[in-house]
């Protein structure tokens, strides 16, 4: 695997992460709010620097905007065309969500520090795990 095509992974794993984890049941506020206190804590950690602080919003703003809003589902008497439209409808727009954080993750790395940098790879190398095991505990339901 490419070093940038693991940046990237690890990026998109980790806005993911940061957005699926905060996941409450069907209630959004709570979920924003998850969401929020994340990248909060992401932000101290890595000890933003003001001068890192326009990127940082960018990859902020991009990961926030990661979950989508009520799709309307195709009716209870849908055909299979329709709900295969619905999936990929939903699946183009995730796509050009997660390329937007990818796009900011790159533009962010650029302005870390060395540490900065180790600090966000661990923190997506340990968030694709979380996520890895949330949806393998949600297989065996």
């Amino acid at each position: 695997m490419t070093s940038k095509y693991a940046k990237l992974v690890l990026a998109v794993s980790a806005a993911w992460l940061m957005a699926s984890t905060a996941y409450a049941g069907d209630q959004p506020m709570k979920w924003r709010e998850g969401l929020k206190a994340r990248l909060e804590r992401l932000e101290n950690r890595l000890e933003i620097k003001p001068s890192q602080q326009a990127a940082w919003g960018d990859f902020q703003e991009s990961v926030e905007r990661l979950p989508l809003r009520k799709i309307e589902r195709p009716g209870k008497d849908a055909d299979a065309a329709a709900i295969a439209r619905f999936r990929a409808e939903r699946a183009k727009v995730m796509a050009e969500r997660f390329s937007k954080i990818a796009e900011t993750t790159a533009k962010l790395e650029s302005v870390l520090t060395e540490d900065q940098r180790k600090i966000f790879d661990e923190a997506s190398r340990k968030s694709l795990e979380r996520m890895r095991r949330h949806h393998m505990e949600g297989e065996q339901k």
